[in-house]
């Protein structure tokens, strides 16, 4: 994927701690003149196979990965699915994504606000937006999956 724009604004995933996990906070706004926004992830991630999520109901879920996406929803912008994981099948080492998909259009704004019991830290992440069929890539600081990664040296999780 090519690297975004210079003269677009660089997307942040902010983070505060909460009671119930950290929330993580990502403002998309779509400028008069850029295409519309239709899917976020957060990733790629290559989790060893204890924690890989697995497609289930013929491919139209995935279900596992070390926390629940259900649990992790907390508000997306009208029209916009509810966090999910996914697995990458057309990339090398098929890795998986937490993924959003809906329709932000020319002048709207909108924001992706999701919990998890992990912190920012680890390997940096990659925030990729879908503007149609023009990916863009940026760097973010997600949630530190890297105790669930392959090549992690403690795999045991209690």
């Amino acid at each position: 994927m090519p690297p975004a724009k210079s003269d677009q604004p660089v997307p942040q995933l902010t983070t505060v701690s909460k009671p119930d996990g950290f929330q993580y906070e990502l403002l998309l706004e779509v400028h008069a003149g850029e295409r519309e926004i239709t899917c976020v992830r957060i990733g790629p991630y290559k989790f060893i196979d204890k924690y890989r999520p697995k497609a289930a109901l013929g491919g139209i879920i995935c279900l596992g990965g070390p926390e629940n996406c259900f649990w992790m929803h907390r508000s997306v912008p009208p029209r916009w699915s509810r966090p999910k994981w996914i697995i990458a099948e057309d990339e090398p080492d098929q890795p998986v994504y937490i993924e959003w998909n809906g329709h932000l259009a020319p002048g709207e704004l909108g924001v992706i606000r999701f919990i998890s019991i992990y912190p920012p830290g680890g390997l940096r992440a990659g925030l990729v937006l879908y503007r149609g069929e023009e990916v863009s890539s940026y760097g973010v600081t997600g949630p530190n999956y890297e105790q669930f990664e392959l090549g992690h040296s403690v795999h045991e999780i209690s």
